[in-house]
């Protein structure tokens, strides 16, 4: 493709063009476990730049109307800005074909990801605490229209 950026469908080695952030896992197939049961009910894309693999996100219907959205990201962002731009129109998308009426995300609580998703206009709704396998607090981010 001679696009500077884009999204394709993904697949798992995927994952290998980049080093993902996937700590909270006991091995890389556990995460292909779990990752394979959240691609039965949503959809997950690619995110490109110049032929490298910035990152993984997609999103899972949990009921109608209401869905998790998720990104795998490496564990250092290249290109920073264009992730994020990438990110945001792909939400925005998601949001405009009006089959959800509420997307929400859960991340880790730092200052990273607090400033990345009210850039992506969603809200932070509450704490999560010892959410994670390493017993991490996480925020709950929601974005309703």
């Amino acid at each position: 493709m001679n696009r500077e950026a884009y999204l394709t469908d993904f697949e798992f080695e995927d994952l290998s063009r980049m080093e993902a952030d996937i700590d909270e896992y006991d091995s890389l197939g556990d995460f292909h476990e779990k990752l394979d049961k959240v691609l039965e009910v949503g959809e997950a894309k690619t995110i490109w730049y110049h032929e490298a693999v910035l990152g993984v996100m997609g999103y899972f219907e949990l009921w109608p109307g209401t869905c998790e959205t998720w990104i795998i990201a490496p564990k250092e962002i290249k290109h920073k800005g264009i992730f994020g731009i990438i990110v945001r129109d792909a939400v925005n998308k998601l949001m405009a074909r009006g089959e959800f009426h509420r997307i929400q995300a859960t991340a880790k609580d730092n200052e990273v990801n607090k400033k990345f998703f009210r850039k992506m206009n969603f809200e932070a709704e509450g704490i999560l605490e010892k959410y994670s396998t390493s017993k991490e607090n996480y925020i709950m981010w929601g974005r309703v229209s």
